[in-house]
């Protein structure tokens, strides 16, 4: 009748479609795996930042024993042992290792002080990296190798991750047809590996190298499938 003005239905019960909000089935699953969203991209997103936390540690570590080599060096005058005036003071900043501190790193690997090993494991690796063929890498080689095995017998994680870093180094220095090399990194690593009390970084870390040095270095079958057990198990 349209004497009669109509009145709009109670709002309880007839919610505006424009207004009413809701949150559409299709995303709560969109992040469950296996729901055909996105939880696959976030799990392997999740696999990539946890495999990339071992190599950020290793890097943090040698920049910050880099680092402290300098203050050292500026409260003594000189940078691994080389002057202050030297014309070296470039070299003394932005992580980089001289040559001396190299050679200084192989004496702080015997040190009982476990963060002195460890900045002498980060100059060697920082070292190796920047300088990958600097003879004074052939004539250390033998040694920084042993200092590296006996850091891995202290069971400190990132010290670990550090020796596993310049066992890579080394290998790749030493070469191709180096067996004997291969088997015995790969007894020593494997210790690392098998040991479930070990920090989980420091285990990857550990198959990481054995996977270099059996590439670069093994030319046995056994020594191959030596490693190739310690991955699988």
């Amino acid at each position: 009748n349209p004497s009669h003005p109509q009145r709009s239905p109670p709002t309880h019960r007839f919610p505006d479609a424009r207004t009413h909000t809701s949150t559409p089935c299709r995303s709560s699953h969109a992040n469950m795996p296996g729901k055909g969203g996105n939880g696959g991209a976030q799990q392997t997103a999740s696999r990539k930042s946890k495999s990339s936390s071992r190599n950020k540690r290793g890097d943090t570590a040698v920049a910050e024993a880099a680092a402290a080599a300098h203050r050292d060096a500026t409260r003594s005058g000189g940078a691994g042992g080389a002057g202050a005036g030297d014309g070296d003071e470039e070299s003394r900043y932005d992580g980089v290792v001289t040559e001396q501190a190299f050679r200084d790193g192989l004496e702080q690997l015997e040190s009982k002080r476990g963060s002195s090993r460890e900045t002498g494991l980060a100059s060697a690796v920082r070292f190796m990296q920047d300088n990958v063929s600097a003879p004074v890498i052939d004539e250390l080689a033998a040694a920084f190798k042993r200092g590296a095995l006996g850091s891995l017998k202290k069971s400190r994680a990132n010290e670990t991750v550090l020796a596993c870093k310049l066992l890579s180094l080394l290998a790749m220095h030493i070469g191709p047809d180096a067996d004997a090399t291969a088997q015995d990194l790969n007894a020593a690593l494997r210790t690392v590996i098998d040991k479930p009390s070990m920090d989980a970084d420091a285990r990857a870390a550990a198959v990481e190298t054995l996977s270099v040095v059996t590439l670069v270095c093994a030319t046995e079958d056994a020594t191959t499938e030596a490693t190739m057990a310690s991955i699988e198990g």
